[in-house]
């Protein structure tokens, strides 16, 4: 810490004692050949611990979406201003997610179709093509996948299905 400049009044700013020290234990983990932690990313062919982390993102926004949507038994406004907004945006992530290559192929495309389709049906307000647009996007999550099974357990979210 002998290299940093004082401030005019001889004493070191707090922020300059963090940025010394974070670049000192950066050179110290890069100068014994470790790496630091990487964050999670979802990019790449999705295997277990993407659609864990994944599942736990998106399904209970799906299940939360649908419960709400199920209970009023119609498309209500507040139900199409708050919810589904977030629930189509978390229908399209999960689609993207049973990917089985670095690109998106058949199986996710027509997922985040599905998705769209949902989203379109529910901004008619018609509630039973709202129902079986979700039921068409359910039908078409795979049994199986890289990372394991992309169907969504309505009764527990975080789980896989049974």
């Amino acid at each position: 810490l002998a290299f940093m400049q004082p401030h005019s009044s001889g004493e070191t700013s707090r922020a300059q004692l963090l940025r010394a020290a974070s670049s000192s234990m950066a050179l110290g983990v890069a100068s014994l050949g470790l790496a630091l932690p990487a964050h999670a990313s979802l990019d790449g062919v999705p295997d277990v611990g993407d659609l864990y982390t994944g599942r736990k993102r998106y399904a209970p926004k799906i299940v939360e979406g649908y419960n709400a949507l199920r209970a009023a038994g119609a498309v209500e406004d507040e139900w199409l201003s708050k919810t589904l907004p977030k629930m189509a945006k978390a229908m399209d992530k999960w689609g993207a997610l049973q990917r089985r290559e670095m690109v998106p192929d058949k199986i996710s495309r027509k997922l985040r179709k599905d998705a769209t389709a949902f989203e379109s049906a529910a901004k008619t307000k018609d509630f039973d093509a709202t129902m079986k647009a979700f039921q068409t996007y359910m039908d078409d999550l795979p049994d199986n996948g890289p990372g394991g099974p992309g169907k969504i357990n309505m009764s527990d979210p975080l789980a896989p299905p049974a």
